[in-house]
């Protein structure tokens, strides 16, 4: 959320700044309850997400006539957003591990092997670095881990492209 999309924000929920402050307090206190009885695992960061797409429906000049539905309408666009993406990730996480998975595809039974012979910071380093998020997100996401790892982002790319050679070495042999 940019400043000028909060403001906006805090301009449409009430007429004066100590009111709009209290406002905007009680609304997101509501979405985290929200969000906490629907079973989000992050509800703070849930309701932060709801009060972000609010400011940028604002900030595009979009009138609200009711601002307090029409953000307990994107709550539950953004609820559902979350568990059709935690659904997908359970999904493949399951499939990843099911020993059913060994028996049709030797590949990802040696492929574990392979990862499991790495170096815990390297597969930590791995699992960062190829996160399931957006593109955009991803960007952002892979400069934490560079900072996080005391490297550049250069450094790093450099790093998982060696890590990857060394599992597809592993995996050939294995095969």
């Amino acid at each position: 959320m940019t400043e000028e999309s909060f403001k906006i924000l805090l301009e449409n929920l009430k007429l004066n700044s100590n009111e709009s402050g209290a406002a905007y307090t009680d609304l997101r206190n509501s979405l985290v309850r929200y969000f906490q009885i629907k079973g989000d695992f992050d509800a703070d960061e849930a309701a932060d997400a709801t009060l972000d797409r609010v400011a940028m429906k604002l900030a595009q000049n979009i009138k609200i006539e009711n601002l307090t539905k029409y953000s307990f309408g994107v709550a539950r666009l953004i609820f559902l957003e979350r568990l059709r993406i935690a659904g997908k990730n359970k999904i493949a996480q399951t499939e990843f591990y099911s020993d059913q998975n060994i028996g049709k595809t030797p590949d990802l039974a040696f492929f574990r092997e392979c990862f499991n012979n790495l170096v815990g910071e390297d597969k930590e380093m791995l699992t960062e670095y190829f996160a399931d998020l957006s593109f955009s997100e991803l960007m952002t996401y892979r400069e934490k881990i560079a900072v996080k790892y005391k490297t550049s982002i250069s450094n790093l790319r450099l790093k998982v492209f060696r890590l990857k050679k060394r599992l597809e070495d592993c995996l050939k042999n294995k095969l």
